[in-house]
């Protein structure tokens, strides 16, 4: 073969390509309501919404996995354990398709999945008045090293167990901040 009718067969095969680039059909955009966590106990509803290539919604038919389980799109709350969960969804009309998936995690009755609330507050209700008891006595006794402890306390305590409610347990990390700035420039 000559190097002339070479280049005919090579531009011919990178047209052919091209056309079949050009002619294909854009996949459907399915629009899910995205979300890291999920509370458990409660049910879960997806609601896509489903757009062609020009943008418009259309109708179609949609279904749904949850790690590789087929479901429908009304999970049921019993479904759920605490852990990993992948979303897959996928929707066609007659003549596109389309592919979405979402990963969360299933948490114990937080919203965000950081911090749960105790079952027994009894441990952090110590833990508070033994942080308060060894800032009131540094502040007696100028004792700047355990009002420094009272402190780092009070903001660990903030950390561990306010946070399950962070507006009304915000002023508890406040103070320790500002009880150790206080004790430490002494």
């Amino acid at each position: 073969m000559t190097n002339k009718m070479m280049k005919i067969w090579i531009t011919i095969l990178m047209t052919l390509m091209m056309v079949g680039i050009v002619t294909a059909v854009s996949p459907l955009e399915i629009d899910i309501k995205e979300f890291d966590y999920h509370t458990l106990n409660t049910n879960l509803s997806i609601n896509p919404y489903v757009y062609n290539e020009t943008g418009l919604l259309v109708n179609s038919t949609c279904n749904y996995k949850l790690n590789d389980i087929v479901v429908t799109n009304e999970i049921n709350a019993s479904v759920f354990i605490i852990g990993e969960y992948t979303l897959d969804v996928w929707c066609n009309t007659s003549s596109q398709g389309g592919h979405t998936s979402n990963s969360f995690e299933v948490v114990p009755e937080t919203r965000f999945g950081l911090w749960t609330t105790p079952d027994n507050w009894i441990v952090p209700i110590l833990i508070l008045v033994l942080a308060l008891v060894f800032i009131l006595l540094s502040l007696a006794y100028d004792g700047a090293i355990i009002g420094v402890l009272g402190s780092v306390m009070l903001i660990l305590w903030y950390l561990a167990y306010g946070a399950a409610s962070p507006i009304l347990l915000t002023p508890v990390i406040i103070i320790g901040f500002l009880m150790a700035f206080k004790f430490a420039t002494d």
